[in-house]
């Protein structure tokens, strides 16, 4: 439903799957139900711990620091690798980003028909290891709330036109205030996932829901629910090109029908591009 959703947004969204949504959605108003809540934002709240490091050492909190990297030692990470986020903790900005020039980092799963070049001259807002490591982490928590909602605002629509509203208990905005105003100790006290919003539930929650491990994966639904033929008709036969898009590579993976998850959501985004210029 590609085309549909664009043109009833006017715009591609690239945040929140809005088809996905809908489905849920609709499925939800079916069986009766008119209010929808769901548990976006719980990792940008309770999850968001890059450039932990960068912040305690900063700010000499080195107790803390050395019981996160034994436990990060202890789960298996190397002692080179270690090594190298210590030295990108403490080493100066332009030293840091210097080496990131000389070394840079793909984005994970870029697919082979993406010029990464372009992609990365693209970006405008500086990368976090050229600020002072003491500002990393609070530039990283706070993140959320910089640039434009639209992935909210088109999931708004999207679940007026099924019937339903939605509602995020995790984008309250005093809970937000409280949990960013914790000390990283409190709300990362070990390396656990969520552990804060972990420990708060005890006694709320069953403990073997709050302890599981294990960790529901949505590949094969998006592998399944893959429309390769709209994807060629929207990308091979449009008449327009992006800039850094290998359209005859893209053409023979399209062909093959074998695109892994990351591709796919590539493939879809791109796709969402083309159906927006299409309109006109």
């Amino acid at each position: 439903d590609i085309e549909h959703w664009v043109a009833v947004l006017d715009g591609p969204v690239d945040v929140v799957s809005i088809p996905e949504s809908a489905e849920s959605y609709s499925a939800a108003r079916a069986l009766g139900g008119r209010t929808v809540i769901n548990g976006e934002l719980a990792e940008m709240l309770f999850e968001s711990r890059a450039y932990l490091l960068d912040h305690l050492l900063s700010h000499g909190r080195l107790i803390r620091a050395a019981s996160m990297l034994a436990a990060r030692r202890k789960a298996g990470r190397t002692r080179v690798t270690i090594a190298r986020q210590i030295i990108r903790a403490v080493a100066p900005p332009r030293l840091v980003t210097a080496y990131r020039k000389r070394h840079p980092v793909q984005p994970r799963g870029l697919p082979s028909w993406v010029d990464a070049r372009r992609l990365t001259a693209a970006r405008r807002d500086p990368p976090m290891w050229s600020l002072s490591p003491r500002r990393r982490w609070v530039e990283m928590q706070t993140a959320p709330f910089i640039g434009p909602g639209i992935g909210f605002e088109a999931d708004e629509i999207c679940a007026a036109c099924c019937g339903v509203d939605n509602r995020r208990p995790f984008a309250d905005v005093d809970l937000w205030e409280f949990v960013l105003s914790l000390p990283a100790e409190v709300k990362f006290p070990n390396q656990r996932p969520k552990p804060l919003l972990r420990e708060t539930m005890r006694g709320l929650l069953p403990d073997a829901l709050i302890d599981r491990r294990d960790k529901t994966f949505f590949d094969e639904f998006h592998l399944a629910k893959a429309d390769y033929a709209t994807l060629k008709r929207l990308l091979i036969d449009s008449l327009q090109h992006l800039k850094g898009i290998d359209y005859g590579l893209l053409r023979d993976r399209l062909e093959h029908e074998d695109m892994r998850v990351y591709e796919l959501q590539w493939a879809r985004n791109v796709a969402r591009v083309h159906a927006f210029l299409n309109q006109w």
